[in-house]
Formats: structure tokens, C-alpha cells, sequence
């Protein structure tokens, strides 16, 4: 799309609630837990596309705009998780014993960067991403699919942010600020 989504540390924080919630209050175990998480983010990363940014997109408003909504959505997930948490941290059980937890993380990330690099590398899916990237206009001249890319786009980058918040929330507990410092960082 062109834009920068400052929602993406919001993801992140609700990804760390999202673990919170099904490892230990429903005390799910860990791998189907993992998995429903990602799942709810995948469905998060959409639904965001769906509603701050493709109304702004395809009409072809400015590009501040659907920042702008995207920064409206960044209010609305924190406020949300903190209406639904309250203002106190909680802990997200680690995957592994703590002691290996940042190689976990490392391992994790190394596996999703992986992932990343043979999606767009070795598919053709990937290049029509890296084309919808480099042009739109052109790409949808070439038949590639506008929304449906942008809509995958968001939805995997909707999981990808709540792996990072399940990965990161053991070491600094889910609270409902801790979103912005992760985007800044990422």
C-alpha cells in the first residue's frame, strides 16, 4: 500500500494478551494455544485492512489518510486491551525453560525469516507481492489481484506481530503499553 502501519506493535500487544489468555487462564496447552493465536491474528491483520485501510486505499485518498486510520486503530486495540486486562502486566508462560527462552526466540525467528525469504523468492505468489510492492498500478495491469494481495499482506503481518508478542511477552509480561516500544523497535 505505500504506508506505514503503526498498528503493528498493537498487534503485537494483543498477541501477548491472546497468549496470556488461552496458556494460562484456559491453561491450554502450549502448541494448540500457539496455534490459535496466530490463527486470531491472521483474522486481526485482515479485518484491519478491511476496515481502516482498503475504504481509504482503493478510492485513492491521500496516503495520510489511511496512516491516520491506522493510527485510529492503534488507540482502538490498546484501549480495548486495557478496558478488557486493566492497566496491570501479565505473564505470558514461556514455550521453553527460561534459560533457553532467547534461544527459542532466535530459533523462531530464523525459522519465520526463512519462511519469508522462500515465499518471496521461490513462489509465484511472492513475486506478485514484491510486484504489488514495487508498483501497484503496473501489478494490477498485469492481472495480479490488488486487494487479495494487500489483504494477505495485512493478515500475515497481523500473525507475524502476534508471534512476536507470544515470543517477547514472557520476558517483559502483556501490559497494554508495551505495543509502541515494539514497533519503534521492529
Amino acid at each position: 500500500t505505500g504506508i506505514i502501519n503503526f498498528a503493528v506493535g498493537e498487534w503485537a500487544m494483543v498477541g501477548a494478551f491472546g497468549g496470556f489468555l488461552v496458556l494460562s487462564r484456559f491453561e491450554w496447552p502450549y502448541p494448540l494455544g500457539f496455534a490459535v493465536v496466530l490463527a486470531a491474528m491472521l483474522i486481526v491483520g485482515w479485518a484491519t485492512e478491511r476496515i481502516a485501510v482498503r475504504p481509504l486505499v482503493e478510492p485513492g485518498a491521500p496516503l495520510l489518510r489511511p496512516v491516520l486510520a491506522l493510527l485510529g486503530m492503534l488507540v482502538v486495540f490498546r484501549e480495548s486491551i486495557s478496558l478488557g486486562f486493566g492497566p496491570d502486566p501479565h505473564q505470558v508462560p514461556e514455550p521453553v525453560s527460561f534459560e533457553y527462552l532467547k534461544y527459542f526466540v532466535i530459533a523462531v525467528t530464523a525459522a519465520v525469516f526463512a519462511a519469508v525469504w522462500a515465499f518471496f523468492e521461490m513462489t509465484t505468489a511472492g513475486k506478485a507481492f514484491e510486484a504489488v510492492s514495487i508498483n501497484r498500478r503496473a501489478a494490477a495491469l498485469m492481472g495480479i489481484n490488488l486487494s487479495g494481495v494487500t489483504g494477505v499482506s495485512f493478515a500475515a503481518g497481523g500473525a507475524v506481530a502476534g508471534l512476536a508478542g507470544l515470543l517477547v511477552g514472557p520476558n517483559n509480561s502483556a501490559h497494554y503499553l508495551m505495543g509502541v516500544p515494539l514497533a519503534i523497535q521492529g
